[in-house]
């Protein structure tokens, strides 16, 4: 694949993947979220880290499928950090927004709701 072809489609990759947070920062900022803002917030991060993680690894087992796609192997590493950055908003937003930071409530939290260790 020429350069000026992957530069294109690594900075669509950038927009598309920057795209979730920036729709939800405008849905802040003008307070449009919905009823419960925080489980919004909640949702749509892990939701984006589930999808971008699945993405990062299917591009393996997609890239053998033919000598010719190996030029997708330089979107691993992209899709993954995406992956990282959403699932750190996520976790950030647990502990800041459901539980304000009081640890006594998380460890609660998690008795109570065994599956949370699970994610």
């Amino acid at each position: 694949m020429k350069r000026s072809s992957l530069i294109v489609l690594k900075t669509l990759t950038w927009v598309a993947c920057l795209w979730p947070i920036g729709l939800l920062t405008y849905q802040a900022i003008t307070n449009t979220l919905g009823p419960d803002p925080t489980a919004k917030l909640a949702l749509t991060t892990g939701y984006n880290t589930l999808l971008l993680l699945i993405l990062s690894l299917a591009i393996t087992p997609v890239r053998r499928l033919s000598s010719r796609l190996n030029w997708l192997i330089k979107f691993r590493r992209l899709l993954g950090l995406f992956a990282f950055f959403y699932g750190t908003v996520h976790m950030l937003i647990y502990v800041a927004l459901y539980s304000n930071f009081d640890v006594r409530a998380m460890l609660d939290d998690i008795a109570r709701r065994k599956f949370i260790t699970l994610a």
